[in-house]
């Protein structure tokens, strides 16, 4: 595995993060206040991956987002305070995330408008990469320009009750704790001179559950890029395709055609674009009717609060373990649907 730089942790950083440190360790925290995020996007559900991130203690984390604080924003992103109304939604973020951890370098880049103008050389300064917000188009050729730079990319973004994360590590290594039985000569020896009976089967079933020592191994995952991820070519996995997965691709080739959210204020006019989409694909697709339910459009408006969280913080966790390489990450999609209270949460995985 690749080592961070940039020296050990101060007394009052080990003090800060403990209850981090007895969680994953030293290493694993020094990995993290070595590691630098670039964010673009930090809409309700940057925010949430903002907050998070920043209190996990990383080197830095630098904003792009030329949008301007909204109305909408204030449902969901906390940052931004009322009076930053209509100001630039980085800026106007840096204050308040900046006090969550003075330790942490909150920096605002305003040099890129648009996320296709950022080059490779760019991207190589950061270790991860997180995306929300952004359309399909703009996602596929980020991916390919982190993918050109060896930098991990992370992506979601949240429409009213539905939400999805996407994950690209490339090549990632990582480790695991497993629990492995040990043979005790001793305690098998000395159990031949006890009796027989109910007592005794009791006395060696506990002994054998103690006898037990954890082992860290070595593994390594192979990451799909954002095109294989959400390519519909393969019709024979899409029938056992959960319906989130459709979803998120109407609502991304919906930021294409429009180059907009669904907007409330254009309520009548996006929900009868949306279901045109959804007809579009399962008529392209030979879905059945039951694949993406008629009413779904009815429920994609606005970034909610809960649902921010809720992908956020997988995203989040999703940083901290490509960063640390402790864990099995999430390979390579996440998919939310609060409306859905059997399967609100699917990873799906590349064929």
């Amino acid at each position: 595995m690749e080592a961070h730089e940039n020296g050990k942790l101060s007394q009052n950083e080990t003090a800060l993060y403990d209850r981090q440190i007895r969680l994953w360790g030293f290493e694993a925290q020094n990995r993290l206040k070595s590691s630098r995020l670039l964010l673009l996007g930090i809409c309700g559900l940057g925010a949430e991956v903002a907050k998070n991130i920043v209190l996990s203690g990383i080197k830095s984390i630098t904003i792009v987002d030329s949008k301007k604080v909204t109305e909408d924003d204030f449902g969901s992103q906390f940052f931004a305070a009322r009076s930053m109304l209509g100001q630039n939604r980085a800026t106007a973020s840096v204050e308040r995330l900046q006090k969550l951890n003075p330790n942490v370098q909150v920096v605002v880049n305003d040099e890129y408008p648009s996320v296709n103008d950022m080059d490779v050389e760019f991207l190589s300064g950061f270790d991860v990469v997180c995306a929300t917000g952004c359309s399909r188009s703009q996602l596929q050729t980020l991916n390919d320009k982190c993918r050109q730079a060896g930098r991990k990319m992370l992506a979601g973004d949240v429409f009213g009750f539905h939400g999805y994360a996407f994950f690209d590590l490339l090549e990632h290594d990582y480790l695991t704790e497993v629990k492995e039985a040990v043979k005790n000569e001793a305690s098998s020896q000395s159990a031949d001179h006890h009796e027989s009976g109910p007592t005794e089967a009791k006395r060696r079933k506990e002994e054998t559950a103690k006898e037990t020592e954890t082992k860290t191994v070595e593994n390594k995952m192979t990451f799909a890029s954002f095109e294989e991820s959400f390519s519909l070519a393969d019709k024979d996995k899409l029938q056992k395709t959960c319906e989130g997965y459709f979803v998120s691709n109407i609502l991304l080739a919906f930021l294409d055609e429009k180059g907009r959210r669904p907007d409330g204020q254009q309520y009548e006019e996006d929900v009868e674009e949306l279901n045109k989409l959804r007809l579009s694909l399962m008529e392209r697709l030979s879905l059945a009717p039951s694949a993406v339910r008629e009413d779904f459009a009815q429920s994609v408006f606005s970034q909610l609060s809960p649902v921010c969280a809720i992908v956020g913080g997988i995203l989040a966790q999703e940083y901290i373990k490509a960063v640390t390489h402790k864990d099995e990450p999430l390979n390579s999609l996440f998919l939310f649907n609060a409306l859905d209270v059997h399967k609100c949460g699917i990873v799906e995985r590349p064929a």
